[in-house]
């Protein structure tokens, strides 16, 4: 999914000696928008917080373990 912010025609920079980390604009233009890119990270934060304390079986994944 869209976690990476070159598609939307940013580079993200590791901290590096003197150096902050922090994301740039680049050189490249983007293939969504910021809007679009700042759904995304939030629909996927709101999904990593339901499943927390839920084991893998618990967020539905019986399917699968009944197919095996």
């Amino acid at each position: 999914m869209f976690t990476n912010p070159l598609y939307v025609g940013k580079v993200f920079c590791k901290a590096y000696k003197n150096f902050i980390e922090e994301t740039i604009e680049g050189k490249h233009q983007g293939i969504i928008t910021d809007k679009e890119y700042l759904d995304v990270q939030r629909r996927l934060k709101e999904d990593e917080s339901s499943k927390k304390g839920k084991t893998w079986f618990q967020q539905g994944h019986q399917a699968m373990s009944n197919s095996i």
